[in-house]
């Protein structure tokens, strides 16, 4: 049945696991969950099985196209492997089977509450905002019940998981066509609807708080998602006797052009080598290439001490301080002459100003990638005026190899 499902994929840079098939098989699952559950519908069952094919094919489509933008909001982890074809079963048609009844059950209490709320909501100012605000809350805490166990149970880590939750907490704006339905058929009330539209506002302003928040979100509520099941992937600390030449602190764009530059020139250099990153989804094809990976959080110095980094003799964090999540390069800098004041430490600015505090800070090397990137263009545009262009291009390939075939990590 996977290998069935997983041909011809809609979009392989999205997910090998999308195809048609599998679009096809999930419309089909949700139609059967709107036919097992008509009874709590006004439908007759055709009825009920062909809205059910509706929504499942256009959550399925909503949720397909969703997939990017959830990558990207991961931040770090936007670009983490494609899911595993053979996942394809488990990860299109069971969970969105599961979606289904949960939206039929919300569905079942939104109508209870609709219609012993239509008396009391009123075009009162004071009931609607109380039923908005009651709304709103209603639908952040719903992302946690629903996507945090499916992109958990589908192969995110637990702290990925819970940030891309937070970040989809908004109410989308199909629910104000939905009330809109409902008010033209005579289902809910006018003062209802006005709460639903001033929920969508609520969340719409939240938005901005709960994306830049989303990591301290997982903070305070880890303990609590420990108990509950949804635990960090295992982290291996470090033996005694293990000692390495480089530490790579995160690992994003930079560093994923850096392993492919140390692979090239350098090969002996990366079974000495350890990666310190939070995305499990990685560290298969990091290790592949030579080097230690483990998990861990920058923002601990313990861990980055239980992880191994006292024992490297240079360490570098190659992640600029809008990349990174509830750390900074300075922070970082200062834990890691704290745990291992021998090493070489290289840290990466982005303003000016910040390489002096960096150095204050105890770097012994600061880079700007604004200022590296202009350097190379300004040598490429000085051979472009001499007419040298061609060479120049054909001189970096001989030394650095062509962009295109790199097979890097990200």
């Amino acid at each position: 049945m996977s290998r069935w499902l997983r041909r011809r994929p809609v979009a392989r840079h999205i997910d090998r696991s999308f195809s048609y098939r599998a679009w096809m098989s999930g419309a089909l699952a949700a139609a059967l969950v709107g036919l097992l559950l008509v009874w709590i519908t006004p439908f007759r069952a055709w009825e009920a099985a062909a809205m059910g094919l509706v929504a499942g094919a256009c959550v399925l489509g909503w949720t397909w196209s969703s997939v990017e933008n959830a990558r990207r909001l991961v931040g770090p982890a936007s670009g983490r492997e494609l899911p595993d074809p053979r996942h394809a079963l488990a990860t299109w048609i069971v969970p969105f089977a599961f979606v289904g009844l949960a939206i039929a059950i919300v569905a079942y209490l939104g109508d209870r509450v609709s219609r012993s709320a239509d008396d009391t909501v009123s075009s009162a100012p004071l009931a609607v905002a109380v039923v908005a605000l009651l709304l709103a809350v209603i639908a952040i805490l719903a992302r946690y019940l629903v996507f945090l166990p499916l992109l958990y149970v589908t192969g995110l880590d637990r702290r990925n998981a819970v940030v891309v939750s937070t970040r989809l907490s908004q109410v989308s704006e199909f629910s104000l066509v939905i009330g809109f339905i409902g008010v033209n058929l005579g289902h809910i009330s006018a003062g209802l609807n006005s709460a639903i539209i001033f929920a969508f506002v609520i969340t719409a302003l939240a938005t901005p708080a709960l994306f830049h928040h989303a990591h301290a979100v997982h903070d305070s509520l880890a303990g609590l998602l420990a108990r509950l099941g949804f635990r960090e992937p295992p982290s291996r600390q470090a033996g005694g006797n293990e000692s390495y030449s480089l530490a790579l602190l995160g690992f994003h764009r930079v560093a994923s052009s850096l392993l492919h530059e140390i692979g090239r020139n350098r090969p002996e250099l990366l079974a000495g080598t350890l990666v310190v990153d939070f995305n499990v989804n990685l560290h298969p094809r990091i290790a592949a290439l030579g080097p230690t990976v483990r998990y861990g959080d920058l923002c601990s110095p313990e861990t980055l001490l239980h992880a191994g980094v006292d024992k490297a003799k240079v360490v570098a964090c190659t992640i600029p301080d809008d990349v990174l999540k509830g750390t900074t390069n300075r922070k970082i800098v200062e834990a890691v002459r704290q745990i291992n004041p021998g090493a070489v430490i290289i840290a990466n600015a982005i303003e000016l100003d910040d390489a002096g505090r960096l150095y204050a800070a105890g770097a012994d090397y600061v880079f700007l990638q604004r200022i590296e990137t202009a350097r190379a263009v300004e040598v490429a545009i000085a051979k472009a005026l001499a007419g040298d262009i061609n060479t120049h291009r054909e001189t970096m390939a001989a030394a650095y190899g062509v962009p295109g075939p790199r097979d890097e990590v990200m």
